[in-house]
């Protein structure tokens, strides 16, 4: 379980990554995408629970800024999300580490509400606002 502080933390370093434009590829998924992974997870999280509202096409906006390739990112993201929730989906567009990633993102924000939804949502939705996400 990761504190409120810990939270506000990656949130900061989320945005100072996303930011500064950097790129580590010692992951299998590199960082950037890993971060671009986790805003667009947290994004639609945080508009579900928080009552907060996605901005439309700022996932797209937010790959573009930010180099993302959204034809292989973008593909695995709708696949594991058509996967988790038992609609049809290309087994060929899944990335385990992009599955990965948006698991752990929901588990950890979903936690977070249940010990104290009002304070995860206010950092959750303050960060996902910066980038221009929700609204």
């Amino acid at each position: 379980m990761k504190s409120l502080m810990k939270i506000i933390y990656e949130i900061i370093a989320l945005l100072v990554f996303l930011s500064t434009g950097a790129n580590a590829s010692a992951l299998p998924l590199s960082n950037r995408d890993q971060t671009y992974v986790i805003a667009v997870t947290a994004s639609s999280v945080v508009a579900d629970q928080c009552k907060a509202k996605l901005i439309k096409d700022s996932a797209i906006r937010l790959a573009d800024k930010t180099g993302i390739d959204i034809s292989i990112i973008g593909k695995a993201i709708v696949a594991a999300v058509n996967a988790s929730s038992d609609h049809p989906y290309e087994r060929k567009d899944l990335i385990p580490e992009v599955t990965s990633t948006m698991i752990t993102t929901s588990a950890e924000i979903l936690q977070g509400i249940k010990l104290d939804r009002a304070k995860t949502c206010t950092v959750w939705i303050i960060g996902l606002r910066s980038l221009g996400m929700v609204e």
